[in-house]
């Protein structure tokens, strides 16, 4: 078999961009575990989403690329489990289920949001901000490919 074309795995994007977003995942599984014990980072995600737009249906919080529909139930059943967030119905349609925030989950997103920002700085704040541009288009490009 001939490795004509291929260069070392080291140098190859797919497995750069593997290997970074596990490294950039086990940073945010660290802060999260000092700063948020049980909380993970697909959890700390949806709380940021309900931060932004509390009250979305359950249905609403999925990732449409993934269609993790039974992920995002489990995960906002943990968060549920531990006062973080709270379910209701609709109130025009009891087909619908909500999410909200509990006043807990309201504040310890409001407490880990200036510790996140400054573990994004630290992440990225040599970074140019035009390099990040770049990059964010690459990725959205990568993602509408696949």
């Amino acid at each position: 078999m001939s490795n004509k074309g291929l260069g070392p795995l080291e140098d190859a994007l797919a497995y750069r961009l593997h290997r970074t977003a596990r490294r950039l995942r086990v940073h945010l599984v660290r802060f999260l575990a000092q700063h948020a014990p049980g909380v993970s980072p697909e959890q700390y995600f949806l709380l940021y989403r309900l931060h932004r737009e509390d009250g979305r249906a359950l249905k609403e919080l999925k990732d449409p690329a993934l269609d993790d529909r039974a992920n995002v139930t489990r995960l906002v059943a943990g968060l549920e489990r531990q006062g973080l967030v709270g379910r209701d119905k609709d109130d025009d349609d009891a087909r619908i289920v909500r999410v909200f925030l509990t006043e807990s989950g309201r504040t310890l997103f409001d407490r880990l949001l200036p510790k996140v920002v400054a573990l994004r700085e630290e992440a990225f704040g040599q970074v140019e901000a035009s390099d990040i541009e770049a990059f964010s288009r690459v990725l959205d490009h990568l993602e509408a490919e696949f």
